[in-house]
């Protein structure tokens, strides 16, 4: 997954969360944190001629996706939204942090079957990917 924190939609996490029994006011608090945030960049410059400090700011832009990074929450909040992947898989995989490995195999080496399970894995996977924003 490439950039899976910021590709994390708020209602389908949310919707999890209220899943696994997070309701009243904790789902409020986590509702709040995670909706209608907003971000700009502070430029600072020092001016070594005149020895000033100018500062431009951007515009403000509200972030409609993505669990803050570096939070204390924000890893619980990303395994809690992709929890439920080895349920949907037909074959089994492995979640690690933000890496998911799909796994197959097959009897006598019968190439066959692996490449169907293979096939069968991507369109998962690509199903998974429209539904979530994530990239395979």
């Amino acid at each position: 997954m490439t950039k899976a924190y910021d590709r994390v939609q708020y209602d389908i996490l949310l919707c999890k969360l209220y899943g696994i029994g997070i309701r009243g006011a904790a789902h409020e608090w986590f509702t709040s944190y995670l909706k209608d945030r907003q971000q700009f960049v502070d430029i600072e410059h020092f001016d070594d001629a005149t020895k000033t400090i100018s500062c431009v700011r951007s515009d403000c832009k509200t972030i409609n996706a993505s669990i803050p990074q570096g939070s204390v929450v924000g890893c619980l909040l990303f395994l809690i939204y992709i929890n439920d992947l080895p349920k949907i898989m037909e074959e089994p995989c492995v979640l690690f942090a933000d890496d998911i490995s799909l796994l197959t195999s097959s009897e006598n080496n019968n190439n066959n079957i692996v490449h169907k399970k293979i096939d069968s894995l991507l369109l998962a996977a690509d199903h998974i990917s429209k539904n979530t924003k994530y990239s395979p």
